[in-house]
């Protein structure tokens, strides 16, 4: 038996081990291109203007939604596969999958909070600054650099 746990066992743990950390890595980044699957949503709200907004971008059909008090507005917009590439892209060099939320110290009344969540396959990646939440120092440049992309790119089919 020990001739087994050490000749047999001890590798196929240490081989299951690698391969495990390997699909752990692999599972955490962004894919090379959009998947079909793959949907970016944007949600505003909050605070003491009664105004939300949602932004959904797939490659099956993408939206914007505002509701206030100016009433209800939804527009169907659509992204051509290079261009949700390009999107895929900039959140991948930007390190999307890296930047974190932390609850703030204290919570800031009438301030509104933006979610940015990227899901595929069973992957979920998820954002959020407002009232509860902040984007930690060391990420507040990329999140700006994305946040600002798709500010840019919504303004193009507005």
């Amino acid at each position: 038996m020990n001739y087994l746990k050490t000749n047999f066992f001890r590798p196929l743990l240490l081989l299951s081990f690698f391969v495990s950390c390997i699909n752990t890595s692999a599972q955490t980044g962004l894919p090379d291109t959009w998947p079909a699957d793959m949907v970016l949503t944007i949600t505003y709200g909050g605070g003491m203007r009664d105004f939300t907004s949602h932004l959904e971008i797939k490659q099956t059909g993408s939206f914007y939604e505002t509701k206030g008090e100016e009433g209800h507005a939804k527009k169907t917009l659509s992204f051509t596969q290079k261009e949700l590439d390009e999107l895929l892209g900039m959140l991948r060099s930007n390190k999307f999958n890296q930047i974190r939320s932390d609850l703030r110290k204290g919570i800031v009344y009438d301030m509104g909070t933006t979610a940015i969540t990227l899901t595929w396959g069973a992957q979920r990646l998820s954002v959020s600054t407002g009232s509860s939440t902040e984007i930690p120092e060391m990420y507040k440049e990329q999140y700006q650099v994305i946040d600002s992309y798709i500010d840019k790119l919504l303004a193009t089919r507005l």
